[in-house]
């Protein structure tokens, strides 16, 4: 079972919780940009973003913004100066994009599930900033699941339907 699936699942029971997601590394770091961990209100992990207290410092932190709707990064370095007396020696540094798992997206979620099965391009647009949050996916016929957005921010995240790779800009991860 995917993180998508469990969370569609606990979304269906009433309940919440976190994703957790690699947007930015540079380095060394045990997971590459894209790794997604969630994280259940019950405690419940799905996925990893690299283990180890990496992992756990993105379990606290979800937990202690568990219910508050709100998105929140977290920058973890692992270079010698910064990690040796917690033994966590990659070299590297991670930004770690956590998420809240909301019943608005729940649409989105199962489009993401079905995505594979599909076999069509779709990108899904994750907008983070201090109160803003918003969760969309264009697919590749131009249809838009999830939050609206304007046309030339449309046009824009469109642009990598094209593309394999997950993408950071500014507060836009795709």
């Amino acid at each position: 079972m995917n993180i998508y699936e469990t969370i569609i699942k606990d979304l269906e029971q009433g309940k919440i919780g976190i994703v957790a997601t690699v947007i930015e590394r540079a380095g060394s770091a045990p997971r590459s940009v894209g790794a997604k961990m969630f994280i259940g209100e019950d405690g419940s992990l799905y996925g990893t973003v690299g283990g180890g207290l990496l992992e756990s410092l993105a379990y606290d932190e979800s937990m202690a913004i568990m219910g508050e709707n709100i998105a929140k990064t977290i920058d973890i370095s692992m270079d010698s100066l910064s990690v040796e007396s917690r033994d966590m020696l990659c070299g590297g540094r991670v930004r770690i994009l956590l998420e809240p798992v909301l019943p608005e997206y729940l649409e989105v979620y199962k489009y993401i599930v079905a995505i594979p099965k599909l076999g069509e391009s779709s990108v899904v647009i994750t907008r983070f900033g201090q109160n803003d949050f918003s969760k969309t996916i264009i697919r590749q016929d131009g249809c838009v699941i999830g939050s609206t957005m304007d046309e030339k921010e449309q046009q824009y995240c469109s642009f990598y339907l094209r593309g394999k790779e997950p993408v950071l800009n500014e507060n836009i991860f795709i």
